[in-house]
């Protein structure tokens, strides 16, 4: 996969946030069922990735259909069980990373966002445009379990709201089965990438593993920051966290069992 300024573009949030801008509150994004179907919204979007897809390939619409459709979009975090219903046959691709290390980058990245839209108003609105809720003074977390409820006894400034957040977030995750999610452990990942990279081939159908796997090198472990773990996350907090990471591994599919060299069990 090849990107560079020419790439088509999806601007995915932007078709989410017109088709539901119920679910866009002023303080939080509520998540979707798969009860939430819309004929319409589903019509355009599929003709939408149809012509993304034939843009990224070069092929034209006459030619036989073989391309595949790849979105990075964090907000679909909130939408998994709709997604499932709309495209039965897709891989939702789930990334995830040990809490201590995840959390901090979180909140840093919440910090970094900030700062830049104090001093560039545009920044933020370009952002909230797009449908860009993650960071900064744009930020309005997904409301997994409800748990957005008790926000007004929160500080996103603060270690615990990032700690509350990946709980909720996960274990919603979690909390959908294994149909059509594809758990993936980063932390592994950046210590085998040979391996986890023939995983992620093998768990999404790709014809040659091995072409994902010559990429291996390009595999880096993130940045780490100083764990910081406050009194108030100590704990119940920080003990459901680690649960949680335990039962994502125990699901991810290079997880805890030994994979051989083409990241099959």
């Amino acid at each position: 996969m090849t990107i560079d300024f020419d790439s088509p573009e999806a601007f995915e949030e932007v078709f989410w946030k017109s088709a539901w801008p119920d679910h866009f509150l002023a303080d939080r994004v509520q998540t979707w069922s798969d009860r939430e179907r819309n004929v319409e919204f589903e019509e355009f979007f599929r003709n939408q990735m149809r012509k993304l897809a034939l843009l990224g390939s070069g092929k034209s619409s006459k030619e036989p259909q073989s391309v595949r459709y790849l979105s990075k979009n964090n907000a679909n975090i909130a939408r998994l069980p709709l997604l499932k219903a709309m495209f039965p046959d897709c891989a939702i691709v789930i990334p995830f990373r040990h809490p201590h290390s995840h959390v901090a980058s979180l909140r840093r990245q919440h910090a970094l966002f900030s700062e830049l839209h104090a001093r560039d108003s545009f920044a933020r609105r370009y952002m909230e445009y797009l449908g860009h809720f993650e960071f900064g003074a744009a930020l309005r977390p997904i409301n997994f379990g409800g748990w957005c409820e008790e926000l007004a006894s929160l500080n996103p400034t603060d270690e615990e709201y990032w700690w509350r957040y990946w709980v909720e977030a996960y274990t919603a995750v979690l909390g959908e089965g294994d149909d059509n999610i594809v758990l993936y452990d980063y932390d592994r990942a950046c210590e085998e990438p040979s391996v986890a990279l023939g995983a992620l081939g093998h768990a999404l159908g790709v014809r040659k593993p091995s072409m994902l796997q010559a990429n291996a090198g390009r595999l880096r472990s993130p940045t780490t920051y100083d764990r910081l773990v406050t009194s108030l996350v100590e704990g119940s907090l920080e003990a459901r966290a680690i649960a949680v990471h335990d039962a994502l591994k125990a699901r991810s599919i290079n997880g805890l069992e030994p994979l051989d060299s083409h990241g099959a069990v």
